[in-house]
């Protein structure tokens, strides 16, 4: 997927007026070691708000937290296209 796909602009006219000004997706970075509750919670919230995020995996698909809980990301940082 490339950079440009992820930050795709989105319809304007669509949404609550708080969504209407989000243009894009948000990338969440996760790594090994990663605080769940952190990460978790936010993302959680964000994604009830109407808010597009994807998690990127930085060390792979499976991200481990800090308590050894697996999390399964959006994407891969590998699979993120950034020559665009």
């Amino acid at each position: 997927m490339g950079i440009k796909k992820l930050f795709a602009a989105r319809d304007m006219t669509q949404g609550a007026p708080w969504q209407r000004i989000l243009e894009f997706s948000i990338p969440m970075l996760l790594g090994t070691g990663f605080e769940e509750t952190e990460a978790i919670a936010p993302l959680d919230l964000l994604r009830r708000a109407g808010v597009e995020i994807k998690t990127v995996g930085i060390n792979g698909k499976i991200i481990y937290g800090s308590h050894k809980i697996g999390v399964e990301a959006d994407l891969e940082l590998k699979d993120l296209d950034v020559s665009d």
